[in-house]
């Protein structure tokens, strides 16, 4: 054990909805035509050259990758490990 650098990550639900109605496979004819909506919406857009819909962060995006967030925690190996991050 011992000190690791942390990354978070805190998207918004609607995004991920989004991605969850293209990343499962449809079990029920709603789900069918949900699936199939989004995808052509997803193809359509990729055809016009715009990236695909990504979650959008809800928290700065130096804390997403351990190399930029500046957090770091010393990790102990009798599995009391709790920390209160603050973010700014």
């Amino acid at each position: 054990m011992g000190p690791v650098k942390v990354s978070i990550t805190a998207n918004d639900a609607g995004a991920q909805a989004d991605q969850d109605a293209v990343s499962k496979r449809p079990q029920t004819p709603a789900e069918t035509e949900a699936y199939m909506k989004k995808a052509a919406e997803m193809q359509a857009a990729m055809a016009r050259g715009e990236a695909p819909t990504q979650p959008k962060s809800l928290i700065p995006v130096k804390y997403t990758k351990s190399e930029t967030s500046e957090l770091s925690y010393t990790i102990n190996a009798d599995g009391k490990n709790h920390f209160d991050i603050e973010i700014k």
